[in-house]
């Protein structure tokens, strides 16, 4: 409940014992105060402090008691008036689009029970009180405990819209709670199917209206929550009825019935009586429609919308994979290119190599070294003669014993030991060389050898085929292949045209599709 001191006076007839008191007492000139500094505020900002104010009295539509005074329809349509007691008056306004739906003529001096909001209208300060509905003064007892089940309700949040549940947007299996034998079920049910022919509608009948009425829709939609694991999953409840008076509709605000509501599991969609028409099994549903085939066609997806929908994902899919096979292709040359230019620079690499050992082991070439080797021996030779020469007289005896030891430590000899040694190098180093570039070549071939089998074209030669419509769209599923469509499908060496006779969505092979 609102706890509002604007609440209050709206909601009581009689004057408060304080408001008594304050207005039998006797008025006392204004005593000179001090002056107080307070922030200076623009009037829009002052009107901003008292519309929410206002607006907070009444979060729900309220039931306002009086009798109707000046009332007068203005040239739009709208109807402007006021709502009186002994003590209060109350502007009022109602839009043509309410009036137009009232099954009462309004005039002055008629006692009546309004329906709607609080309002504030900035342009001219004034509060307002917004009908939305109205019915002659002798219904306040449904209305009262109408009011007051709202308070209890709301207080408790049952109204929340955080608390309704979303339904999904293409709704497959739906239960149906309304009578079996008036016109709700059948254009509920026409309406439904038309929209989306694949709906399944389970039909739960019971009575809507009168005793024992609230008592049925509450075992329903216990049914259909506790039935799940033999019925199925069921995307949404349908809780219908046609139009109707207040009391015809008194079953749907019964409060058992909106706790009901409130915890089922499956989300619950009502349509109620006529647009103008609000109970509280509306206020606490998941979704709301203005009549019960109002809330068929909300809830209910057209089955065109549905196709152009997937349809439109289907291209969407289509021309991802068209991106993806593209990027692919490019991933494969940009991998061939790498390919082709790392063996590029490794061929480089070795050749720098050998050009590098190449002009190491010609410099230690045999021919050169022997000739070096010979230039000094002759060199060496020379000035040994000159000195054995100058020493033969005087150590003859030694001379023959160092020409001995000479012919045993010849160069030719070391030479030749030298020779051996470097051409085993050279071998071995030719056959590394070899090795290595031999495997590359190697890895060169390999990679050439899977580019050539992932081909399309090579995929095709070991069997496989794409079939399509004649659209062009590729077949991906029996129900994308009508009965009486004509098919392409492409094999390695041409295309077959076919036409469906029948079809089988056996997933395991063992069915047939009959051309």
């Amino acid at each position: 409940m609102v706890d509002h001191p604007l609440f209050s006076a709206l909601h009581s007839s009689q004057p408060t014992k304080a408001a008594k008191e304050k207005i039998s007492s006797p008025v006392t000139p204004p005593q000179p105060k001090p002056p107080i500094l307070s922030p200076v505020i623009t009037v829009s900002q002052a009107c901003d402090l008292l519309e929410p104010a206002i607006k907070s009295c009444t979060p729900y539509p309220i039931a306002v008691r009086g009798e109707i005074t000046n009332w007068t329809i203005a040239r739009s349509g709208h109807a402007y008036f006021s709502l009186r007691d002994e003590e209060a008056c109350l502007e009022s306004i109602m839009w043509k689009r309410d009036l137009v739906r009232m099954d009462i003529a309004p005039a002055d001096g008629l006692k009546v029970v309004a329906t709607g909001m609080m309002n504030f209208y900035r342009p001219r300060g004034q509060v307002n009180f917004h009908v939305s509905a109205m019915m002659q003064e002798g219904r306040g007892e449904l209305e009262l405990r109408y009011r007051e089940l709202c308070r209890k309700l709301l207080a408790e949040g049952l109204f929340n819209s955080e608390r309704k549940r979303k339904i999904s947007p293409l709704p497959m299996r739906i239960g149906l709670i309304t009578s079996d034998v008036g016109d709700a079920v059948f254009d509920v049910v026409t309406t439904a199917l038309h929209r989306f022919p694949p709906l399944k509608i389970f039909l739960f009948p019971v009575r809507v209206q009168g005793d024992g009425a609230a008592e049925d829709m509450i075992k329903a939609i216990e049914f259909f929550n506790s039935h799940v694991a033999s019925l199925g999953h069921l995307d949404a409840i349908m809780l219908v009825r046609g139009g109707g008076s207040l009391e015809d509709l008194w079953a749907f605000n019964d409060e058992q019935l909106a706790r009901t509501i409130a915890a089922s599991r499956i989300p619950v969609a009502t349509g109620i009586g006529h647009e103008p028409d609000q109970t509280i099994a509306d206020l606490v549903a998941d979704v709301v429609g203005p009549t019960p085939t109002g809330v068929a066609q909300k809830i209910v997806a057209e089955a065109d919308a549905v196709a152009d929908t997937v349809g439109y994902y289907m291209q969407r899919m289509f021309e991802r994979l068209l991106q993806d096979i593209d990027t692919r292709n490019r991933d494969i040359d940009s991998v061939e290119a790498k390919l082709e230019s790392l063996s590029h620079r490794r061929l480089s690499d070795w050749n720098r190599r050998l050009d590098q050992f190449h002009r190491a082991v010609s410099a230690i070439e045999p021919s050169t070294l022997a000739a070096q080797k010979k230039f000094n021996l002759q060199s060496a030779r020379q000035n040994l003669i000159d000195a054995m020469a100058r020493r033969l007289e005087v150590s003859r005896p030694r001379l023959e014993q160092l020409q001995s030891t000479i012919l045993r430590a010849t160069p030719a000899t070391r030479i030749a030991r030298s020779a051996a040694e470097l051409d085993s190098i050279r071998r071995n180093l030719y056959a590394v060389l070899f090795e290595g570039i031999r495997r590359t070549q190697d890895r060169c071939r390999h990679f050439r050898q899977r580019l050539v089998e992932s081909h399309p074209d090579k995929i095709l030669n070991r069997g496989f085929s794409i079939t399509m419509r004649d659209d062009g769209h590729i077949i991906r599923s029996v129900t994308e292949a009508p009965i009486g469509r004509k098919l392409i499908t492409r094999l390695a060496d041409g295309r077959v045209i076919t036409v469906v006779e029948s079809i089988s969505d056996d997933p395991t092979g063992n069915g047939s599709m009959k051309l």
